[in-house]
């Protein structure tokens, strides 16, 4: 029975293998360590922004979604953030400094 699966199974692997294509989205901000130009990874909790110069250089970011955190006095913005079960959560990209957490995005006004 196994047999019967790997055969096919290990045909489609090797072809998805060499003909996959890694595409790299480049945003307009260079890392404030080295300098080079950050693109946007998926990561095992969600989207975050890397420097181009991994490994070398290991500066990362969370991938905000442009929302201002609602907590009095704070500076961060919402993130999206997956929790050890795989749920979906917003939280302050100013974690530690602001515990704020919500299940859904404020509306903005």
């Amino acid at each position: 029975m196994l047999g019967d699966f790997w055969g096919p199974f290990k045909e489609e692997l090797d072809f998805a293998m060499a003909n996959i294509r890694k595409t790299e989205v480049t945003i307009e901000k260079p890392c404030p360590d080295c300098g080079k130009p950050m693109v946007v990874k998926w990561g095992r909790r969600g989207r975050f922004i890397s420097c181009t110069g991994f490994p070398d250089c290991k500066h990362a970011e969370p991938f905000t979604t442009g929302v201002k955190c609602p907590s009095e006095g704070c500076t961060g913005e919402l993130v999206e953030r997956r929790s050890h079960r795989g749920a979906a959560f917003y939280g302050c990209s100013r974690y530690p400094d602001c515990k704020f957490i919500a299940n859904k995005l404020p509306v903005v006004a």
